[in-house]
This record gives structure tokens, sequence and C-alpha cells, in this order.
């Protein structure tokens, strides 16, 4: 997957140093290259391309994934002004990418969290709920449901945190990740006092976990935890 997008990085770059460009060209080349940037972790050079490919959009409605790049791009470098501004032009079309859509659900965690980081709770609230009753495909969202229940610790939610490490963990079907979003779900329990819950999640943890280090590793932590009542 790396070498994909830095062959797409080669290309770009290559066809930008071409003369005669339209503005299509550019608005696809930038693109690309912002997407690359992104995935190859270049997440400020990821938003300078991305923001040159919005200023040749002739349909900004038709630019959704770039502004869902540049949200994503800038939530990365802790931009979220810039973050939540993008995420919320990205809801004005479909976002398709060749690994397939994005739900919507997902962008209105993102929006969510962006408020949270500035203090905006009430709205980010509105968002939260309306990502929780937006139908969709609970698979295809697991994963952003982890990365963002670790934003929402992050931002001081973690009661929210913990509501999407449980859906998580419940609708998850492998048990090394249920095992390891079992962990992280009681670590955010302890956080916030709720030692008895947090015990429970990393007994979960062990019996899902397949190696034997890993078990011994979680009953340790199970030991000190204890202690620390």
């Amino acid at each position: 997957m790396q070498e994909k997008f830095n062959d797409s990085l080669r290309v770009a770059n290559r066809a930008l140093k071409c003369q005669e460009r339209t503005r299509d060209l550019n608005f696809l080349l930038y693109g690309l290259l912002g997407h690359a940037y992104y995935e190859t972790k270049h997440f400020a050079k990821a938003a300078s391309s991305l923001e040159e490919a919005l200023k040749n959009a002739e349909d900004r409605s038709q630019a959704a994934e770039q502004f869902y790049l540049l949200g994503l791009s800038y939530d990365s470098l802790g931009d979220h002004v810039k973050a939540l501004e993008n995420y919320l032009a990205a809801l004005d079309g479909e976002i398709r990418f060749a690994e397939g859509p994005v739900e919507r659900a997902v962008i209105y965690r993102y929006i969510a969290i962006q408020m949270y980081f500035l203090g905006r709770s009430k709205e980010g609230d509105k968002w939260y709920q309306k990502a929780r009753t937006e139908p969709g495909d609970l698979a295809a969202q697991g994963l952003a449901r982890v990365v963002q229940a670790r934003a929402l610790a992050l931002a001081g939610q973690a009661e929210r945190a913990v509501d999407l490490f449980q859906e998580y963990a419940e609708h998850c079907e492998d048990n090394v990740e249920k095992a390891e979003t079992c962990y992280e779900l009681a670590v955010t329990l302890w956080n916030t006092g709720k030692e008895r819950a947090c015990k429970d999640w990393l007994e979960k943890s062990i019996a899902l976990h397949p190696t034997k280090d890993a078990k011994r590793f979680l009953r340790r932590v199970i030991r000190f935890l204890m202690s620390q009542e």
C-alpha cells in the first residue's frame, strides 16, 4: 500500500512539471498528490496540495473527497478549526475512494470531535447523536469508531469514548482486535474512576487474547489496579 502511494507521488509530481495544464488537470493532480502525501503521513504537504486542488475545483460540491482528506490532514496537524471547516464542507457531496465509500456517520463523528476540542460541547453532542442515529454499515464504521474513541478520550470526552469502544467491542468479530479494544476501554474506564468496570473489561480482554504473554501482562495490570483501590 505504501509503495502504491509512493508511485502516485512520483507520477503526480512529474505531471505537475508540464507547462500546459488545464484547471481540471490541476484539480486532479493536486488531489492525487494530497491523497498520496496524506497516506504517507506527510500531513503538511498533504494540506498544501489539497488546498491547491480546491483552488482549481470548478464545482466544490464535486470536491467532497478533497475536503474530507483536507479535514483529516488538518486534524492530524492539530488544527481543529480548519479540520472542522473542511469536514463540514465534505458533507456537500459523496465520498467514494477506491477502497469504498465513507459513511456520513464517520464524518459526523469527526465533526463532533473537533467541536469537543474547540470547547463547543453542546454542538459536539448534537453531531455525536446524529452520528449514532445515522444508518450505515457497522463493519465499515468499526475502525473509525476506535480511532474516534481514542480522539474523544484525548479531548477529555471519556464518557463518549467509552460508548464508542463498547459499541465496537460488542460488534467486532476478530478476537485479537476485540481484546485490544477491551483493553483500551478498560484504561478509559480507569481514567474516569470506574475501577470495577475497568477490571471487568480487562478480564474480557484476557479471555479473548490468544497469546500467553498478553494474558500474563493483563493479569499483572489487574493486580496493580486492584492494589490502588
